[in-house]
């Protein structure tokens, strides 16, 4: 880790955050990072608190895009970067269900692509790069599927339980079917004139 780097991370689940604090202790970054049960659409922090603010796998577990970026894009500095791994809907049908982040549909918040560049940009955030990424995150999926297991090996199923795991079965359906789409963005906030 960057010597001057200091991270917060944020998760509704307080549980979340108790396990990322103690994964992050164990490696040795707990005096760097820090971890806080938040609302990303209402977070704790002043205006203009950070020069990065990422985001992997969130938006689909958000229904209010509009005020979810217009947060972000108030904590971050003039001229921060915003930078995104998300999971969106696909062109190939509805999400089939359970999902990782969602058991059934009416708990679900996937938009398409470009949906999702139009409320990033809707909260005055400049696209710099954008890109689909899901033949990758598709040919990465179905090989992890085909491998067996490590033995001892730590997964999100390990630590999270059956409900995870059979979300996440349904992961590379999604994928193969187009179903679920991957977009990897950067967009910046506008510096000071």
């Amino acid at each position: 880790m960057h010597p001057g780097l200091d991270v917060t991370g944020i998760d509704l689940t307080s549980e979340f955050c108790r396990l990322a604090s103690e994964l992050t202790r164990r490696v040795g970054l707990g005096s760097r990072v820090r971890f806080e049960t938040a609302d990303a659409t209402a977070m704790p922090f002043a205006d203009a608190s950070f020069d990065v603010v990422w985001t992997q796998h969130v938006q689909m577990n958000v229904a209010d895009k509009r005020r979810f970026y217009a947060e972000i894009a108030r904590v971050l500095r003039p001229g921060g970067r915003f930078a995104c791994y998300e999971i969106a809907q696909g062109s190939g049908g509805p999400i089939v269900y359970p999902a990782p982040w969602a058991s059934d549909p009416a708990l679900s918040h996937a938009v398409t692509p470009a949906a999702l560049r139009a409320a990033i940009e809707g909260a005055g955030l400049a696209i710099e790069s954008w890109e689909d990424v899901t033949a990758i995150g598709r040919d990465w999926t179905l090989a992890r599927a085909a491998a067996p297991p490590s033995p001892g090996a730590v997964s999100t199923g390990a630590l999270l339980g059956d409900e995870i795991r059979a979300g996440g079965a349904n992961i590379p359906r999604n994928l193969a079917e187009n179903r679920i789409a991957l977009v990897e963005a950067i967009a910046r906030k506008a510096p000071v004139p």
